[in-house]
């Protein structure tokens, strides 16, 4: 809930590095989205107090996070009408855009999603599939396919278009932000790239053009 706090605070508000009483109860007056979060969060441990504050400030309608999934900090929703949000797993640092559905495509599962995800406006993330971190999903992107890590996905059904970050600029990033046993390798990143965009770029053209 910390990290919820401070990045929504640091994104839509005022630069801080701590949270406070008065930042909370900010967030809860004039970011509506924000509610919704908190009451995901608290819901099922602190159901009827959260009930009973719901009546002072009511979350957003047709904005659905799911209290049962495990949701990383530092979760951002931006307008969020419209918006279904249930993972099986979700990483930190995620943005979900209005819009937006994420969850089963039949029975059998639900997505899991790595820290700093971009999903956007309309977009689709459907099924058992995995969506490694560092990704974008393009807007209106349907995408019930695996797509690795730092990939840029867009179309429906969701093609692989490029990369947020070349292999060399992950390795950089993943040294200051995951300890070393966390760490995608460079071979692994290396082999994405390459299959995926470097020898597909006469292929993504076509479908982008």
């Amino acid at each position: 809930m910390e990290q919820d706090l401070l990045r929504n605070l640091n994104q839509f508000c005022w630069p801080t590095e701590k949270v406070t009483f008065y930042g909370f109860c900010y967030l809860m007056t004039f970011y509506i989205m924000f509610r919704n979060i908190f009451y995901a969060r608290v819901g099922r441990e602190h159901h009827w107090w959260m009930k009973g504050l719901c009546i002072l400030a009511a979350p957003q309608q047709f904005l659905d996070i799911t209290s049962t999934g495990e949701l990383g900090g530092g979760l951002i929703v931006q307008h969020g009408y419209n918006t279904l949000i249930s993972p099986a797993k979700m990483g930190k640092n995620c943005w979900i855009n209005q819009g937006v559905s994420i969850g089963h495509r039949t029975k059998v599962g639900q997505p899991v999603i790595g820290d700093n995800v971009r999903i956007a406006a309309g977009a689709l993330v459907l099924g058992a599939i995995k969506i490694g971190r560092g990704a974008t999903v393009a807007p209106g992107a349907v995408v019930m396919k695996h797509v690795p890590p730092y990939a840029i996905v867009t179309g429906n059904p969701a093609k692989i278009i490029g990369f947020n970050m070349t292999p060399e600029e992950v390795v950089e990033f993943e040294a200051k932000e995951y300890p070393e046993e966390e760490r995608i390798p460079l071979i692994k990143l290396q082999k994405n790239y390459e299959k995926h965009y470097i020898n597909k770029r006469e292929e993504i053209a076509e479908f982008l053009s």
